[in-house]
């Protein structure tokens, strides 16, 4: 969340002011605290609500990852059902419901094209080819899914600024795919900023006008937690930490200090403590836990100056068993949020 304080200064800035120095354009460049990065938390959650929606026919195609594109068929207790909308799932439920003493098996009728949870498109010709890819979806248990119960309400208006050659551009971005790839097309030197306020719908139909970067954060971070339709498997938080090693893969405290923590491999242990080693070194410290209300809070404290920056109070929103995601919520209005994230090193 590189900071920026005016980022519509800079599209008129350009178009007045063709003949300004670079220093003068990169000053600008990083001070508004509505500008986004592709590296930034927010670009991620955004990312996962304008996935392609794929929970809805699990009971068709057991896996959160891809959806069957409409029209196909399929036969249930030896009943045919031809699928043309959303709304025909319906007559699938309540086929296996009819009879408790049925298979209740689901049988696809091939070929049929799946459309994954990033848009793209695979034909899939017979029984073995889906069997293929369900054990390919089903060894990568930790990718991120997409976050449901929250529709943007499109169009919306999205500004842009590439700081390797200074050009600035307004997209208008028109539906859930084409924000996904613009997210997914980002690069390291791009930043983007959401032309507020815009409208977000919930899945009880409640619209709300988000009109900052924090209060999109907040709801997005909401429906994580609390939607039903989210894939959110449970994880023992005491048995993920303390099994492998660990690294740094994002922190950001009022700005982005990743790199200062890059080469440090933590260990924590089950009596609370922690190892950080880099080239040789090994720092010590201590690390603890609770659970508050469904909430679990971290702290880690080490002596050492390099490492104090991660003594906040931490809040767990994501686990598996490959990563670790925490934030520090803001008490300062719509001041950012401060995170934490810890991958394993396999």
């Amino acid at each position: 969340m590189k900071a920026i304080k005016n980022f519509r200064g800079i599209f008129l800035f350009l178009l007045v002011v063709f003949s300004a120095c670079q220093s003068e354009i990169n000053e600008v460049a990083h001070t508004t605290t509505e500008t986004i990065s592709k590296t930034s938390p927010l670009t991620t959650l955004v990312q996962r609500v304008v996935m392609q929606k794929t929970s809805h026919d699990d009971i068709i195609d057991y896996s959160n990852y891809c959806t069957v594109k409409f029209p196909y068929s399929v036969t249930v207790n030896n009943v045919t059902i031809a699928l043309n909308t959303e709304s025909d799932y319906q007559k699938v439920q309540a086929n296996i419901d009819a009879y408790s003493n049925d298979n209740d098996i689901v049988a696809i009728h091939f070929p049929v094209t799946m459309l994954f949870y990033n848009y793209t498109e695979k034909q899939i010709e017979k029984q073995s080819d889906y069997n293929d890819l369900l054990e390919y979806w089903n060894a990568k248990p930790n990718l991120l899914s997409k976050i449901n119960c929250l529709n943007i309400q499109f169009p919306i208006t999205i500004n842009s600024y590439e700081s390797t050659n200074q050009i600035a551009n307004t997209t208008t971005i028109t539906d859930e795919k084409m924000f996904y790839t613009f997210i997914n097309n980002l690069s390291e030197t791009k930043f983007f900023a959401v032309n507020y306020p815009i409208l977000i719908e919930k899945s009880n139909g409640e619209q709300v006008h988000v009109t900052t970067n924090s209060q999109l954060e907040i709801l997005i971070g909401e429906a994580l937690n609390t939607c039903p339709e989210n894939s959110n498997p449970t994880f023992n938080f005491m048995d993920v930490i303390t099994n492998g090693a660990w690294k740094i893969a994002y922190f950001y405290s009022e700005n982005e200090k990743t790199e200062s923590y890059a080469g440090y491999v933590f260990v924590f242990k089950n009596d609370g403590t922690v190892t950080a080693t880099k080239t040789g070194i090994t720092l010590n410290g201590i690390w603890y836990s609770k659970n508050e209300n469904g909430v679990t809070t971290f702290k880690v404290d080490f002596n050492d100056d390099s490492l104090k920056k991660l003594d906040e109070d931490w809040k767990l929103f994501e686990l598996d068993t490959n990563k670790m995601r925490f934030r520090e919520n803001s008490s300062y209005g719509d001041t950012e949020n401060d995170y934490l994230y810890f991958t394993k090193i396999n």
